[in-house]
C-alpha cells in the first residue's frame, strides 16, 4: 500500500513538473538550452527520490520490540494496548493500540453512540488520568 501511495505521489510530481516545462517551452523568451538543462536536472532529482532506500539499524528496533514484550509480560490482563471495556473485543484486538484509528460505523440505531459512551466511561474508570476524545458526527 505504501509503495502505491509513493508511486502516485511521484506521478503527481512528474505531471506537475511536466506542465511547468510545457509552459516554459511555449515562452518564446525562454532559452531552450537552459530549459533542457533545468528539465534534465529536475527529472534526475525526481529519479533520485524514487530510488532512495531507508535503512534502519537493527539494535534500536530490537530494543523497542524487547521493551514492548517486557511491558506486555508485566500486564496481568494479557493486553498489549488499552482495554476497551469489552472483554470479548479485547480478546480479539489485545486492546486498542497506540497506532489504531478506531472508526465505528453501522446502520442507524445499532448502538454506536452507546458503545462509545460505555467505552469512555470504562476507560475513564480504569485510567482516570488518560486523555480521551470522542467525535460524534451524524
Amino acid at each position: 500500500m505504501q509503495k502505491i501511495i509513493q508511486q502516485k505521489y511521484q506521478a503527481r510530481q512528474l505531471i506537475s513538473y511536466a506542465s511547468k516545462i510545457e509552459e516554459k517551452g511555449f515562452d518564446a523568451s525562454q532559452d531552450i538550452d537552459e530549459l533542457m538543462q533545468e528539465a534534465q536536472s529536475e527529472l534526475f532529482r525526481l529519479a533520485q527520490q524514487s530510488s532512495k532506500t531507508d535503512y534502519t539499524q537493527i539494535n534500536p528496533v530490537i530494543d523497542s520490540a524487547y521493551e514492548q514484550l517486557r511491558k506486555a509480560a508485566e500486564r496481568h490482563d494479557g493486553l498489549s494496548g488499552v482495554a476497551s471495556g469489552f472483554d470479548e473485543l479485547d480478546k480479539v484486538t489485545s486492546g486498542w493500540q497506540k497506532s489504531d484509528l478506531i472508526i465505528l460505523a453501522a446502520r442507524p440505531a445499532m448502538g454506536k453512540t452507546a458503545f462509545c459512551i460505555v467505552y469512555g466511561k470504562e476507560h475513564g474508570n480504569r485510567q482516570p488520568r488518560s486523555c480521551r476524545l470522542l467525535f460524534h458526527w451524524k
